[in-house]
């Protein structure tokens, strides 16, 4: 928590409330390692460069996406999500940044996207020993499906974004936007060592609510519910609670039913 105030960083809500995950899951098989990735900031199995090895890629944002990139990076900068570099640490490349665009009911969204995966011999993704772990898929869905039952769906907003990520990792987490050469604190989207550590959240989140008696499947950011209508209901609300109380935030727009 000091590394990230003397970066001028923001204190994610998980990582300032880390005792009531380390409460909330003191019998999950991942508690250690959840707690300490709340506390201390998640990492990664993780090669470094070379001494003399320096990298520098071009972003690819093009003028017509540039207005909406700015107003993205302006707005992690103000939530001290990405912090400016300081003179003294040891950046190891700068990847580049670009914009993914998505339309829902009607709204169009940009959400920045870092490119980890070049150059490929030095790139971070290149450097990264990825963990294995199993994700939940359709099938794990439909054998929980019986006539009758009903289904709501919870989505956590910005999930990534409220993980931290341990301080030894940010100079491999730099890009260059607009004169300023900025780290990034969070989980970014890009690194795919990511969808492993969060998918480890997600698990926990599962057998809690499978514990307290819940019908759910979760992938990343977004859980199934399925039961009868006041099931869904009362555990929907559960959900909802549970995981603000952890220290995410819930997105009211992408939660639907029971239907």
């Amino acid at each position: 928590m000091s590394e990230l105030r003397e970066a001028g960083a923001s204190v994610p809500a998980m990582t300032s409330q880390a005792c009531r995950m380390a409460a909330a899951f003191l019998e999950e098989p991942d508690c250690v390692y959840l707690v300490r990735g709340a506390t201390c900031g998640v990492g990664f199995p993780f090669s470094q460069v070379p001494e003399d090895t320096f990298y520098s890629v071009e972003n690819y944002v093009s003028e017509e996406h540039w207005p909406a990139m700015q107003a993205e990076i302006l707005k992690e900068k103000a939530a001290g999500n990405v912090v400016e570099v300081r003179m003294h640490w040891k950046v190891q490349g700068i990847s580049a940044v670009g914009i993914v665009e998505r339309e829902r009911k009607g709204v169009i969204k940009f959400r920045p996207v870092w490119d980890y995966s070049i150059p490929e011999d030095v790139g971070v993704n290149s450097r990264i020993d990825l963990v294995k772990e199993k994700f939940s898929s359709v099938k794990d869905a439909y054998s929980l499906l019986r006539p009758g039952l009903w289904m709501a769906k919870v989505d956590i907003t910005a999930a990534y974004r409220s993980v931290p990520v341990a301080a030894r990792y940010w100079m491999s987490h730099v890009f260059r936007w607009d004169g300023e050469v900025l780290a990034d604190t969070r989980a970014p989207f890009g690194n795919s060592s990511m969808p492993g550590i969060f998918t480890r959240f997600t698990r926990a989140i599962v057998r809690w609510m499978q514990a307290q008696g819940a019908s759910i499947v979760g992938y990343l950011d977004d859980f199934l519910l399925i039961g009868s209508f006041h099931e869904v209901q009362e555990f929907m609300w559960l959900l909802h609670e549970f995981v603000t109380f952890l220290g995410f935030e819930v997105n009211p727009d992408k939660c639907e039913g029971p239907s």
